[in-house]
């Protein structure tokens, strides 16, 4: 197999290292990197041709959104898979023309790797596997504290990154939770939503706060780039009990998955709440699981997000997006 990683900043560069990570289980002959703009201590292509050339069996695309777009479509013309980063475009019109433009070629997945970490993953199965009971609601922050240069960054020009700012970059991958809670079911409804962008004063959103519903389950999701603390939660409760899963690893903590039982307390001699820690993780694998899991190894409980799944987070990102337009 030979593998090409197009980008070689923060993400690409763990592209390279789950890549390289699985170069024996997968018999990975050569791994290929393109980036125009980056010296380091491995081989760097900056012609794309010599990576066309190469015939790469599979194309990692790990760059800024707008030159993702432009990188897809030179890709899309060549007999390759490929995995892109997320969002799947900066907005459902974007993701609705890359999915056209390589439906029935080849392979092509989204890289959401939260699925892949570990307290995540078992959270979402405890869910399918009734453990909380019934549903009342799913509560989920994700925020980044970002730092004095933000600014200066593509994340903040919303013609680089998108409009939706925070809820573009950090939302979908929260949206895609949601998503995986209702066991693929995308289709939710009584859209709320209010953004701020005071900070920065750019025009995209800097902090979405987003309310809608599946069934009888009220969906809560926050996102932010103006916390000043990193930040990254799910809490779903049922009508039985509730797990909370906080940190992701890195500067937003050891990831801990707990437990706890409806009225659990009655059952302590001190009246303590009494939970359970499910998982703890550093998180630093979901890269590599993620890979794992496209490469073949269908071992792991959620799968890769495929086309359709990443159109289906797009279209519901869109509705989103459009509740909280109507209320600035």
């Amino acid at each position: 197999m030979k593998v090409a990683i197009l980008g070689y900043g923060a993400i690409g560069k763990k592209r390279f290292q789950a890549v390289r990570g699985l170069r024996e289980k997968y018999d990975i002959e050569n791994i290929f990197v393109y980036d125009p703009f980056v010296d380091a201590d491995i081989i760097i292509h900056s012609n794309l041709k010599d990576i066309e050339t190469a015939k790469p069996d599979w194309v990692i695309i790990a760059t800024p959104n707008d030159v993702m777009l432009e990188l897809f479509d030179i890709v899309a013309d060549w007999n390759t898979n490929i995995l892109v980063e997320k969002p799947f475009g900066r907005n459902f019109a974007e993701a609705t023309r890359l999915y056209l433009k390589i439906r029935g070629k080849n392979r092509l997945l989204v890289g959401h790797n939260y699925r892949f970490f570990e307290g995540i993953a078992k959270l979402i199965e405890d869910v399918h596997n009734n453990v909380f009971g019934d549903l009342i609601s799913v509560n989920m922050s994700l925020a980044h504290g970002g730092n004095p240069t933000d600014n200066q960054t593509w994340r903040l020009n919303a013609e680089k990154a998108g409009r939706g700012g925070s809820f573009l970059d950090l939302g979908t991958h929260l949206l895609d939770i949601a998503i995986q809670i209702e066991n693929g079911n995308s289709v939710f409804h009584s859209y709320q939503g209010i953004a701020t962008n005071s900070f920065w004063n750019e025009n995209l959103l800097e902090e979405t706060h987003l309310l809608f519903c599946h069934g009888g389950c009220i969906f809560n999701l926050q996102t932010s780039m103006t916390r000043w603390a990193n930040n990254f939660r799910v809490e779903v409760n049922g009508k039985d009990g509730y797990g909370i899963v906080q940190g992701r690893g890195s500067f937003y903590g050891t990831q801990t998955y707990i437990r706890g039982k409806r009225w659990g307390w009655m059952d302590s001699d001190l009246k303590i709440q009494p939970e359970e820690l499910v998982v703890t993780s550093d998180c630093s694998k979901s890269f590599y699981y993620e890979l794992d899991a496209i490469f073949g190894n269908d071992q792991y409980y959620l799968t890769p997000c495929t086309d359709d799944e990443a159109v289906e987070v797009m279209a519901l990102y869109q509705e989103c997006f459009n509740a909280i337009i109507k209320r600035r």
